[in-house]
């Protein structure tokens, strides 16, 4: 092009690529536990080394370009306290819960619907926070009813019953904090590209669940307005006769 001139910006900072070659994959069974880890640069695969009982869990990083699980290790030696290192994550202390808990006991369907509950849960509270390095972003290939633990989630928030939900006194903020969790949980159902796994009730389930919270909100925020109207209102009254 005539009369155009390219110029090549001057950055006063560049970042190399780190040198440091990554760690080999690693086996690691946990103390005192019939489960077991095994790291890779870009996962976590947290398994279960019983015959009778099954269970398997992968957890994966948001940004695996530029970060990568480093190192895994018990803390103090206790069953179920892992600490994991990242390299650019820093560290982080996770609670694997035994065998025999309810969301790893049994076999089965209902047993990989609890465990995607569970995950569904984790993706809910944890996985919007920004600072967290970990994905709980499901794929189609994890077992489990997602119709089932969907409902159940939705049941749960509305009836502010999941012991996940943070305590809130204020009915107003509460409201609104229920709304924003049912609200993450319809963003991430679609966004993994799950939607289509849900029946059209189910779908139509989740909006009624979603509308009654936004609809609760709404109404208390009018209904304190009105009280605060009408408990100030011989004051009111009082002060306009006394200004005329």
């Amino acid at each position: 092009m005539q009369g155009c001139t390219l110029t090549r910006p001057s950055l006063p900072f560049r970042q190399d690529l780190d040198p440091r070659p990554l760690p080999p994959p690693a086996f690691i069974p946990l103390p005192r536990s019939q489960q077991a880890l095994l790291i890779l640069p870009s996962s976590l695969l947290l398994i279960s080394l019983s015959t009778s009982k099954s269970f398997e869990e992968q957890l994966l990083l948001k940004d695996s370009a530029r970060n990568a699980f480093l190192g895994v290790g018990t803390i103090g030696g206790a069953a179920g306290e892992v600490g994991i290192v990242m390299k650019a994550g820093g560290f982080a202390c996770m609670t694997v819960a035994p065998l025999g808990s309810s969301n790893a006991e049994g076999s089965g369907k209902d047993a990989d619907t609890r465990q995607l509950k569970s995950r569904l849960e984790q993706a809910i509270f944890f996985g919007t926070n920004a600072s967290n390095p970990l994905s709980f972003d499901l794929t189609p290939s994890l077992p489990g009813s997602l119709l089932a633990s969907t409902a159940q989630l939705s049941a749960q928030i509305l009836s502010s019953s999941l012991p996940l939900l943070p305590p809130v006194l204020d009915t107003r903020l509460s409201l609104a904090a229920r709304l924003q969790s049912l609200t993450h949980l319809v963003e991430l159902v679609g966004r993994c590209g799950l939607m289509g796994k849900l029946s059209a009730s189910a779908r139509r389930s989740l909006l009624a669940d979603t509308e009654r919270l936004s609809a609760g909100g709404e109404a208390w925020t009018h209904l304190t307005s009105r009280m605060t109207y009408v408990a100030y209102l011989p004051l009111r009254v009082m002060l306009r006769v006394i200004a005329s």
